[in-house]
């Protein structure tokens, strides 16, 4: 069954607590058995505001930086931060126009992160409408609390034609 799996990505919260050397080896072993390329973001319990440092010993040999691309023939793959705050920061939103400016050839272009951009009850409801006029309520609570952030990054998703935003996290929320 693993034969059919070309890569793994990992969109957060696998250590539930950082501060515990022996589940960041569980995990590194884990990797090991798995024998398949990983792409990871950070989660909230990987380490709130994960510090460069460790999340390299722990991901580093699958991803590299906590921020960061990958282009695999025709796909376009863009990690992001959100383990600190629930939502990106501006340079973060630098960093994701320049890559998708410097690969609009790209067939697909997929991000990642981990706090969702949308609350659970959000499916669905402004399809036909440019995302950044999205009205407030229906951002997750992280970044409906940077606001310009969201709007910037859905007004990317738009102009750069996004295939998917695949995030880690979702809690029910009213």
């Amino acid at each position: 069954m693993l034969g059919d799996i070309d890569l793994v990505i990992n969109t957060g919260d696998t250590i539930d607590r950082p501060e515990d050397a022996m589940l960041c080896t569980y995990y590194r072993q884990a990797l090991k058995i798995l024998l398949k390329p990983m792409l990871a973001v950070p989660g909230n319990h990987d380490g709130s505001g994960i510090s460069p440092d460790v999340f390299s010993s722990v991901y580093g040999s699958n991803v590299g930086s906590i921020t960061w691309f990958r282009r695999i023939e025709n796909y376009l793959i863009i990690g992001l931060d959100t383990s600190a705050r629930g939502v990106i920061d501006s340079s973060q939103l630098v960093f994701l126009e320049k890559v998708l400016r410097e690969n609009q050839d790209a067939k697909a272009k997929i991000v990642l992160m981990h706090h969702p951009i949308f609350r659970v009850g959000a499916k669905g409801l402004y399809i036909d409408q440019p995302l950044k006029d999205i009205p407030r309520d229906l951002l997750y609570v992280s970044w409906a609390g940077d606001e310009n952030i969201a709007r910037e990054f859905l007004r990317l998703v738009d102009i750069y034609n996004i295939s998917a935003v695949q995030q880690g996290m979702c809690i029910m929320t009213q």
